[in-house]
């Protein structure tokens, strides 16, 4: 008798513990469902793709790959990307390299993929892939950010400022040469009076 016993409060122990091992499968399949028709509503009304086989997107793939041959030692290949192309906006973005970091860094003037290596030697190829599409609805204005306003200095500092900037500018030719002018008269331990 206490065989029987023993044998029915395990099996309705079990059998209350799967029916809430079934109702969390219930909820989990919900939610799954759920994230699953999320993504799909976005990329139907948000990104525009085409729900019946008779509306087309054409999708455009634009690859690219970097070869070399690298002596020993350490490597950093750099490659500019461009952040905005009007009429289009990125729909995914790859890259493959064989034992290279990868980070995306923004930079002036767009963003720049990195890839860097500690140690590699011989013929290296890097790939980089980003697929686009077209839409209409993307910001088609120019993103360059409004030049900053200049500082404002209070004297005697402004007349120094200018008596500076006069001096690398009588030395210079355009916005590089006045930085390395600018650098070299920071740096000079007796600088030049010019009288």
């Amino acid at each position: 008798m206490t065989c029987r016993l023993n044998r029915a409060t395990e099996f309705s122990r079990l059998a209350g513990s799967s029916g809430m091992t079934l109702r969390y499968v219930y909820v989990l399949a919900a939610l799954l469902t759920a994230i699953g028709v999320s993504i799909f509503l976005y990329k139907w009304q948000v990104l525009g793709f085409p729900v019946t086989d008779k509306q087309k997107t054409p999708i455009w793939t634009i690859e690219t790959a970097i070869r070399f041959d690298s002596g020993p030692g350490s490597i950093k290949a750099n490659l500019q990307i461009p952040t905005l192309t009007p009429g289009f906006r990125m729909l995914h973005e790859y890259n493959v390299s064989k034992g290279f970091g990868f980070s995306l860094n923004y930079v002036s003037g767009g963003r720049e993929a990195q890839w860097a290596v500690r140690r590699s030697d011989g013929s290296q190829t890097l790939y980089y892939r980003r697929v686009v599409y077209e839409d209409a609805g993307s910001d088609q204005s120019d993103t360059t950010p409004p030049f900053p306003p200049p500082p404002v200095i209070n004297e005697p500092f402004k007349t120094a400022v200018d008596v500076i900037v006069s001096v690398v500018r009588e030395h210079s030719a355009d916005a590089a040469s006045f930085t390395a002018e600018l650098l070299r008269l920071a740096n000079d331990p007796s600088p030049r009076r010019k009288r």
